[in-house]
């Protein structure tokens, strides 16, 4: 049934009950009915225009910062997450560093103890 036709049923309908003598009538008489008739239809207030465009408006805000949040909210773990790895790079960095130095004092002590003997034989050795 396409839209045509259903709305000269309906209209004939109508014209039924309004004079139940006449019957069903053409499509053209349905639409001189029909300009006759007045019919309520409820209207947009226009106040809804004022209030539609801000809230669309809104809506589309509040989604795209809703959006921005959530990105930044990733960003925030991404950077503790780095900075969780730069933290634990930089300990086992100086835990290495602390060993080097200690090997470094090794050899320094070794090579001090080596110069102390090296001194004391060439003391003994100009006083013979």
């Amino acid at each position: 049934m396409n839209l045509n036709n259903f709305f000269s049923l309906w209209l004939g309908g109508i014209e039924r009950l309004a004079s139940p003598s006449k019957g069903l009538r053409s499509a053209n008489s349905h639409v001189d009915c029909l300009s006759s008739l007045v019919f309520p239809m409820p209207s947009l207030p226009p106040e809804l225009g004022q209030w539609l465009a801000p809230s669309v408006v809104l809506a589309m805000l509040g989604l795209i910062l809703g959006l921005q949040g959530k990105r930044i909210d990733e960003l925030r773990a991404d950077m503790k997450e780095g900075f969780a790895q730069a933290r634990a790079d930089l300990r086992e960095s100086e835990a290495r560093q602390r060993e080097d130095i200690a090997e470094l004092k090794a050899t320094n002590r070794a090579l001090g103890e080596k110069l102390d003997r090296l001194v004391e034989a060439l003391a003994t050795a100009k006083q013979s």
